[in-house]
């Protein structure tokens, strides 16, 4: 069995109005869930606030249903999530993002790159967070969530590695490392937009299913399916 700290393609994007972490009870924020037309699970939540974005053309193409942008295909998924983080950075050159990865999100940081690549971006005084890490691994581990960043965003953008977070495979309190992790994301003013992946079990975040959710920073332990 593994642990994480804390597809079929479907991914949120959480675009928080104020927010040191998620707190679902508490906290407003605008979501986007974007999935593929052949899903047959549409996830919707009365308590959140659901946007395609401010562009009002963009959103009479896609085809809506109850706070849900059903897209086309893969391709197009990625460009319409890429589109809000695209314009997150250029709204707030110094914003937070909150990062995932997988197979999903790699889409989304093709069209970011290709962006930067084409003048549209500048991410060099960006900061961002990663969701997750396995626990324990190395960083340089081809299974390592810090090298997939690099290989599939950080590498080819000048964003400032210094600035880039991944929760610590390899620290040796685990404990004592999440409350600081939680701790540098409020001093850093909280999380501006946040991408996240559904499992295939209905995990948020790697956040299993369960009766309650954990707040905060935390070792978990993954179910059989997600490690499959």
């Amino acid at each position: 069995r593994g642990k994480f700290f804390i597809q079929f393609y479907t991914v949120f994007v959480v675009k928080f109005k104020f927010l040191p972490y998620l707190d679902l009870k508490n906290d407003k924020f605008r979501c986007i869930i974007m999935t593929t037309a052949g899903c047959k699970n549409i996830f919707t939540c009365e308590k959140t606030f659901f946007t395609c974005g401010k562009n009002k053309e963009k959103r009479e193409k896609m085809n809506i249903i109850n706070g849900v942008c059903v897209c086309r295909d893969y391709a197009e998924m990625s460009r319409l999530a890429a589109d809000v983080f695209s314009d997150y950075v250029r709204e707030n050159p110094k914003g937070v993002l909150g990062l995932a990865t997988g197979s999903t999100p790699i889409g989304i940081y093709e069209c970011l790159v290709a962006d930067y690549k084409a003048g549209k971006l500048d991410f060099s005084e960006i900061t961002s967070y990663n969701l997750d890490e396995y626990y324990p691994i190395e960083p340089t581990h081809e299974q390592s969530y810090r090298r997939f960043m690099n290989e599939n965003l950080f590498d080819f953008v000048n964003i400032d590695k210094a600035k880039t977070f991944v929760p610590d495979g390899k620290c040796e309190d685990p404990a004592a490392f999440c409350a600081d992790y939680d701790k540098r994301i409020a001093a850093a003013g909280g999380i501006g937009v946040q991408l996240l992946g559904v499992g295939r079990n209905g995990h948020i975040g790697f956040n299993e299913p369960a009766d309650a959710l954990i707040g905060g920073t935390h070792l978990a332990d993954l179910t059989d399916s997600t490690i499959d």
